[in-house]
């Protein structure tokens, strides 16, 4: 899954910047309010049938200084990237879901609330 298109949506629909606050695969230590995009421990399945064509899972993580404030960042984002049949940078993407609501962590130790949803996507790669 090309995460970077799904982070540039995010931008696109403003709910923050790449490289300040929506990051793919690693979020800073020193962001206090962010986005973390992620791909699936396990890999996505490829079928040599159905070339180009994929379904998968990837998380997304935000982390804010309240509660309120990271349950509502994981909304926007939720309400951003869930879509039906859109094109994406080398994607034609069938489907975005949030298969989970937010699931919260305990505090970090430096004080900050994150919140974790895990996604489904199909899609096929084009180009």
């Amino acid at each position: 899954m090309n995460l970077e298109s799904v982070a540039e949506r995010l931008e696109l629909d403003g709910v923050g910047w790449r490289g300040s606050d929506i990051f793919v695969s690693h979020l800073p230590t020193e962001v206090e309010r962010g986005i973390l995009l992620r791909h699936s421990y396990t890999g996505t399945p490829i079928d040599p049938e159905l070339p180009g064509y994929r379904n998968t899972r990837f998380s997304v993580a935000t982390r804010a200084k309240t509660y309120k404030e990271g349950v509502d960042l994981m909304w926007a984002v939720i309400n951003s990237i869930t879509v039906a049949r859109v094109q994406m940078t080398n994607m034609d993407v069938k489907l975005i879901r949030a298969r989970t609501e937010p699931i919260p962590f305990p505090m970090s130790p430096a004080g900050m609330f994150e919140f974790l949803v895990i996604f489904e996507a199909v899609y096929v790669i084009v180009g």
